[in-house]
């Protein structure tokens, strides 16, 4: 463990810092906090989305019209193309920068 992390009061390998160390913080008091904040807002998307609530509507975006049916088209002409960049320059598919959509 490092100095910093004994003054700061972060946690260590041992059950106690050393006895030269002295913490004047307690660092490692929020790194717990923040594990927990982690493992429940984990918890809480893998319950909605095993529910089938997420993604929510208000969040997600969709495809625009006829869009689907053109990257399945070009999906389907470059299915034997192991290469993403292969496929992508046979079904020579185009993104538009400025609408989002496919091109063909």
């Amino acid at each position: 463990m490092s100095f910093v992390a004994d003054v700061c009061g972060e946690a260590s390998e041992e059950d106690r810092p050393p006895k030269h160390a002295h913490a004047f913080g307690n660092v490692g008091r929020l790194h717990k906090q923040i594990h927990k904040e982690r493992v429940a807002a984990l918890s809480q998307f893998h319950s909605e989305v095993t529910a089938g609530n997420f993604p929510y509507a208000q969040t997600n975006i969709s495809m625009h019209e006829g869009e689907k049916e053109k990257f399945l088209k070009a999906s389907i002409n470059g299915a034997r193309c192991t290469n993403k960049w292969a496929f992508a320059k046979s079904a020579d598919i185009r993104v538009s920068s400025s609408t989002g959509r496919f091109g063909l």
